[in-house]
């Protein structure tokens, strides 16, 4: 007979394979093929269940299957001979899923086998870690007790060991202090400012805090002294050198030296450079009219240039800078271009220098108090300017009237004019006639009319002067300075329109009073 357990896992079995063929799960092989022929028999048939059995009976290992409800629906529904065709299918499908169990046991065996190594490996492994970390704590335990022991004992020195600390680091300062002095003459002596501004101003903290007190009163006066010196030795460099102007306002500012004072000498510096330019033209230009006056005097057929030596070197240090050959005094836009080299170049740099070093563009400042700090730049830049531009107008006025008298020929005219009177005077055939010839276009006076008369150099001289001025306009927009620029070339314009109409209205008034002393001679 069939034991119960036997009767139990043949069951399960059963239940397994039907679950397989009729459940919620797919089907697959011959349970496939039966489900679909049974819901296809009992379609046809137009029984109940077969909706039922397309979709599934109820899940084998569902709670609500009911086996025996299940068999007996089977057994109602199948005919005998498709009973033992899924008999035999289920038995063969039984046959194979034992096979494939076994060959899945077969093909792991191994696996099982390491995996059980494993485990038994791990759990002596961890038996011995066990007792490793258990001897640890105890050795980490014996260690905290020796360290806090040690701890207290020297927490009694530990304070006292700091405190010697602290004496020994003041003492290195202090003889850093005591060396102050002489480290810095040694400094200064090398010409190693930087050094010697360092040194000083690494130990203002101590000297500040005990530099009225015995030893310290005199060190400290002996730095100071000596900062002074390296001070005044600056302040020279700044307004006199160009390469180095940042590192010595950088050198001051660590010396103590506020940022107005620091603007101010700098600035007094560079006007004093500047303002030697403004003399040293002025002098030029005093010789350049001079030659042209010496020029105007020996009339229109002067060839040569006329000779003016140049000033000494205490007043004019290179002539030639200023475009002196010999004794010759430079032409007026040779003379120009000199001019805005030294001086366009020199404002221009120290316009440029001040507000990198003392007007910063990202300063937190208000419009009132930028404006207030660049006042002093303004206000002397525009003294510099005035003067410049007064000395732009003198040799442009100069230039013009040279021009003019040597373009109009009036000197000779007045010659020819009067030397043809005195023959007609004088008997030698000549009266009206001979003024009329000196006044008529084949007068070799006439004949040179025109050639010359300055205009040329002054519209160059003057285009260098706009050009040059406006590089700086925009650094300094309170001058205004393309406007002043303009006004001058108008005002040199109109001079030479005015003088060139005003020379020739002289010609014609000379003509006109000859050929009426002429007639009056002869009537007489």
């Amino acid at each position: 007979m069939e034991s119960s357990e036997d009767y139990a896992k043949r069951s399960e079995r059963v239940k397994a394979l039907l679950s397989s063929y009729y459940g919620d799960g797919p089907a697959t092989g011959a349970g496939a093929s039966a489900q679909a022929g049974v819901a296809a028999q009992h379609a046809t048939a137009g029984r109940g269940p077969a909706a039922a059995y397309a979709g599934g009976l109820a899940a084998i290992d569902t709670p609500t299957f009911n086996a025996d409800q299940h068999t007996n629906d089977i057994l109602r529904i199948f005919s005998l001979e498709k009973l033992m065709v899924e008999h035999r299918n289920m038995a063969r499908e039984i046959k194979n899923i034992d096979s494939d169990m076994q060959q899945l046991v077969y093909e792991n065996y191994n696996k099982f086998i390491a995996a059980t190594d494993t485990i038994r490996t791990m759990k002596s492994s961890i038996d011995a870690m066990e007792s490793e970390m258990t001897r640890l704590q105890q050795t980490a335990s014996v260690v905290a007790e020796k360290s806090l022991s040690v701890s207290n004992k020297l927490q009694q020195r530990r304070e006292s060991m700091e405190q010697l600390y602290k004496v020994q680091r003041l003492l290195r300062k202090l003889q850093t202090v005591f060396e102050l002095p002489r480290k810095m003459r040694a400094a200064l002596e090398e010409d190693a400012l930087d050094t010697a501004v360092g040194l000083y101003a690494e130990a203002q903290p101590l000297l500040h805090k005990y530099g009225g007190r015995g030893t310290f009163k005199v060190i400290a006066l002996e730095s100071d002294f000596v900062a002074q010196e390296i001070s005044q030795l600056l302040k020279k460099r700044l307004t006199e050198r160009k390469d180095d102007a940042e590192q010595c306002v950088l050198l001051l500012r660590k010396l103590g030296e506020p940022d107005d004072t620091l603007q101010d000498k700098y600035l007094s510096g560079r006007v004093a450079r500047i303002r030697r330019v403004l003399s040293e033209a002025a002098l030029v230009a005093d010789a350049m009219a001079a030659a042209a006056a010496g020029a105007g005097a020996a009339g229109g057929q002067q060839q040569q240039p006329v000779q003016v030596p140049p000033p000494p070197k205490t007043q004019i240090s290179a002539p030639e800078s200023w475009g002196w050959s010999g004794s010759t005094p430079p032409q007026l836009r040779a003379f120009v271009r000199a001019l805005d080299e030294k001086f366009i170049n020199g404002v221009q740099e120290t316009v440029v220098n001040v507000i990198r070093f003392f007007l910063p563009e990202g300063a937190e400042d208000s419009p009132e108090a930028a404006a207030s700090r660049r006042k002093p730049l303004v206000a002397l830049s525009r003294e510099l300017f005035a003067e410049y531009f007064a000395i732009v107008r003198r040799v442009v006025s100069d230039a013009a009237k040279a021009g003019v008298l040597r373009g109009s020929l009036l000197r000779e005219a007045r010659a020819e004019t009067a030397a043809a009177a005195a023959a007609g005077g004088g008997g030698g055939g000549g009266g009206v006639a001979g003024v009329a010839a000196a006044l008529s276009v084949s007068s070799p006076a006439l004949q040179q009319l025109g050639s010359d008369w300055g205009a040329e150099a002054i519209a160059q001289a003057l285009s260098t002067v706009s050009t040059d001025v406006g590089l700086l306009a925009p650094h300094l927009p309170e001058l205004q300075l393309r406007e002043r620029a303009m006004e001058v070339v108008q005002a040199a314009v109109q001079q030479h329109v005015t003088l060139s109409f005003a020379a020739l209205k002289q010609r014609v008034i000379d003509a006109a009073v000859a050929v009426r002393t002429a007639l009056a001679a002869e009537s007489g």
